[in-house]
């Protein structure tokens, strides 16, 4: 299944499973505290949660929402009818051409499904206006070690057969694209859930497990999942639930 499908798939439950998008969306605000831009490109929207950061802090600013899901941009005009300076766009971000630039181009948790990086670090170029700033936070290399070591314990001869980039790599593609990173911070956030099952659930609605966790060398069967449930509360459980670790790189970058 496509990147395009799976996040459309998820639309529905995705907001209300999206407790690490909300966190990294507010990181971002902080970030862009201080700044006043009067037209932003929200890249990646999701279902609008970074969009009702931006709103809140920038609301004289035209905002620009755009998603390459149909159905999270329908989501996102629905529940975030309460703000009639945005306008919402389905189109891919290596690609989007409105004809005209943004003073802002901010990103949360949509980064690490594009590839190539450079290829949509490039078209930021030529969205951005001069003296602009590219703001974004997305998932990094180690971002769910339990679950893929789980995995490897119980299904070996399986892996997932994808991976997240390092920081190094992220900030070297924006050096090498003429950028200059004003700032930059990885956060490792710990989330809790009630359960494995809990989790998965969580990561279903977001569209995760049937992305770079979901298929590699093969579905794992009934059998293999059922080890990794018990592998993953045994090795992984502790006062406060079951953890999963998001890794987080956060970056406020110009172009120069």
């Amino acid at each position: 299944m496509s990147v395009r499908a799976r996040f459309s798939a998820a639309a529905e439950g995705y907001s209300c499973a999206a407790d690490i998008q909300k966190h990294v969306a507010g990181r971002l605000a902080e970030m862009m505290r201080g700044l006043a831009p009067d037209s932003v490109l929200d890249a990646g929207c999701g279902t609008g949660i970074l969009t009702r950061e931006l709103c809140a802090l920038f609301p004289r600013a035209d905002v620009a929402a755009v998603d390459f899901s149909e159905r999270m941009i329908e989501r996102a005009r629905g529940e975030r009818a309460q703000y009639p300076q945005v306008s919402w766009a389905i189109a891919d971000l290596r690609n989007f051409a409105p004809g005209r630039r943004y003073s802002l181009i901010a990103s949360s948790c949509s980064l690490h499904w594009v590839k190539p990086l450079g290829g949509v670090f490039g078209n930021f170029r030529e969205l951005l206006e001069p003296d602009g700033r590219l703001v974004f936070g997305m998932m990094l290399d180690g971002t769910l070690g339990e679950l893929w070591s789980a995995r490897a314990a119980t299904a070996p001869g399986k892996g997932t057969g994808a991976s997240l980039p390092p920081a190094g790599a992220v900030l070297e593609r924006l050096g090498a694209g003429g950028w200059k990173v004003v700032a930059s911070d990885t956060e490792e956030k710990v989330m809790y859930y009630p359960g494995v099952e809990a989790m998965m659930e969580v990561l279903h609605r977001q569209g995760v497990t049937g992305g770079f966790l979901g298929n590699g060398n093969g579905r794992l069967t009934r059998r293999e999942l059922e080890r990794l449930v018990a592998h993953y509360d045994a090795v992984y459980r502790d006062s406060h639930g079951v953890r999963a670790t998001y890794v987080v790189l956060y970056v406020m970058a110009k172009f120069e």
